[in-house]
This record gives C-alpha cells, structure tokens and sequence, in this order.
C-alpha cells in the first residue's frame, strides 16, 4: 500500500520543525511519485541550498527534468548533471543521464560516447542500460549493441 500523502504530511511537519536537506529530498521524491513534478523540483532545489554536495538530489533533480516532467525540460536536465561533473568529473551518473537525454534526442553519437565513459567508470551501467527504454532510439544500433556485449 503506497501512503504517500501521509508521509508527505510527515515530512513536511519535520521540515517545519527543522530544515534538513535529508528531509526535502524525501518530500521531493514522495511529491514525485504522486506525480507533482514541479513540486518535486522545488523540494530537490532547496534541498541543494542546504547542501550543495548532496550528489543523489543532484540526480533525482535531473531525471525529473529528463523524464518525469511533461515536457521534459532536457536543458534543465542537462545544465544538473553538469553541475555533477563539475563536481564529480568522473560521476558515471551523469554521464549516463547525458546519454539517456542525447539518445531521446537523436544525439545518438553523442549518447553513445556518454554511455562509454559511464561503463568505463562502473560496468554495471552496462547492465542498466539493457532494459532502459531512453536507449530505443539506439537499441538496433550495432555499436549500442556493441557497449552491452564486448
């Protein structure tokens, strides 16, 4: 049973009490599965003004803008997972979520480079992007075939 309008209830009670950063990543996520996408993104913003190094908010913010948010808002997206690199320049999250963008844009070069140096980073990108349907666009391509079967 999914109760997410109590625990947005309890999150926001404890963000009234004290602001933590933890806190407003929950209610961004929970505000997510309900599908209150920009409210999401306004609870996943202020938790990076509480901490800027919080990289799985940083995360959670770009595949909202990516691929929850209608229409995707894939220069938002795009500008996050820059700012992971920025941080990280060898974050494999961020390159895979380049890749996820510049396949559902037909940047299909470009997504594959990004692919490479995510699995090149941690293999088990490889495996994450079998299943993953922002690859459709690429997925009969013989060198997307190639990264998931060396």
């Amino acid at each position: 049973m999914q109760r997410y309008p109590e625990a947005e209830t309890a999150y926001r009670k404890a963000l009234s009490i004290t602001e933590r950063a933890f806190d407003y990543r929950n209610l961004g996520d929970v505000l997510r599965r309900q599908e209150r996408y920009e409210e999401s993104i306004s609870s996943y913003t202020k938790a990076l003004e509480l901490d800027t190094d919080y990289s799985d908010v940083r995360y959670e913010l770009g595949w909202t803008y990516a691929c929850y948010l209608k229409p995707p808002n894939y220069a938002a997206a795009r500008e996050v997972f820059e700012s992971c690199l920025e941080r990280n320049d060898s974050d494999p999250e961020a390159f895979y979520g380049f890749a996820c963008i510049d396949s559902l844009q037909n940047n299909f070069e470009a997504s594959l480079t990004h692919l490479q140096r995510a699995i090149e980073i941690d293999p088990s990108y490889r495996d994450r992007a079998k299943n993953d349907t922002d690859f459709d666009p690429i997925r009969h391509d013989p060198r997307f075939q190639a990264l998931l079967n060396p």
